[in-house]
Order: structure tokens, then sequence, then C-alpha cells
């Protein structure tokens, strides 16, 4: 049992922040299965999708960080910050700033940053419901920055199929946390 009067249906994000997170999680699956199905990707093609997608997401995350009133204020102004460096990304990406290496630097700083933030939240609320498949979920986009970091992606089509990957795997899983 949590500690305080609170009961875990009490603490349980309703409403809007609920949803927002439910349709990010739809959005990134739906981003990640037309990425990993669509084999004959223009470079083009692959920025601008991903590059929507960075921006949906981190205009979500933005929100997140500013409406979410359960949540500790420095884990809000990372989620806001994250936010932020998603939409960053985002535009770089539709500016036709996309090329494998440096690309890949950043998206693997993003899902790094992206994983931290959500353990953060994750351990200012150890009690609230969903809070274990939500870690899983953090350490495995934590996970899948450093190995962006890491691991050297010399092509586009290497970095769509990790990108495609991590975006089925963490929307499915959001998706699903949330409308649980």
């Amino acid at each position: 049992m949590p500690p305080g009067d609170a009961t875990p249906q009490d603490r349980t994000p309703r409403g809007g922040r609920r949803s927002a997170a439910a349709l990010k999680g739809l959005v990134t699956l739906f981003t990640g299965v037309v990425v990993l199905t669509c084999q004959a990707f223009t470079i083009t093609t692959f920025a601008t999708l991903l590059g929507g997608y960075l921006i949906v997401a981190g205009a979500l995350d933005v929100a997140r960080g500013l409406t979410e009133r359960d949540t500790c204020p420095g884990v809000r102004l990372l989620f806001a910050l994250q936010g932020t460096l998603l939409a960053t990304a985002g535009a770089l990406a539709l500016a036709g700033m996309v090329q494998a290496g440096p690309f890949c630097v950043l998206l693997g700083l993003v899902w790094l940053v992206g994983g931290i933030v959500e353990l953060m939240s994750v351990a200012s609320d150890l009690w609230r419901p969903g809070a274990l498949p939500t870690a899983a979920l953090a350490v495995a986009t934590t996970l899948a920055g450093e190995a962006l970091l890491v691991l050297p992606v010399t092509s586009l089509e290497l970095l769509a199929l990790i990108a495609g990957a991590q975006m089925v795997v963490g929307g499915g899983l959001t998706a699903y946390l949330m409308s649980a």
C-alpha cells in the first residue's frame, strides 16, 4: 500500500494527461510501423516523417511538463526540456539536416534524456499504477539511446530500422499502459 492516504486510483492520471500520453504512444507506434514497413524511403521522406513525429512528441512532452500537477517540479521541468529537445530535433529533420552520423547522435541524446527523465518520474512516485512497466520502458529507451551514441550507424536505412523498432516497442507499451 502506498504511503499516505491516497489510494492508487486517486493518484492515477485522468482525463487530458492520460489521453495525451496515450495519444503520444499511438502516434509513436503508427510512425514506427510506417518507418519499418516502407522500405523505399528517400532521405527527404524519412526526414519529414521523423521530423513531424518528433515535433508532435515534443509538444506533448512540453504540455505534460506544464500540466502535470502530481509530479515534482524538477521532473516537470525535465519533461518540458525533453519536449524542447524533441521539437528541436524534429525541426532539424524537417530542415533537411539529417545525415546518419550527426542525427544518430542527436536521436541517441533524445532517447537517453527521455529514458532518464521517465525513470526520474517513476522514482518520484514508485506507488503509482504501472510504475514497473513504465520503468522497464524507460530503461529500454535509455539503452536504445546509449546504443545509438556508442555504436556507429553509417546509413539512414540502419537508423530507420533502429528508430522504427524503438518507436513500435515504446509507442505500443505507452499506449497500452495509458489505456489500461
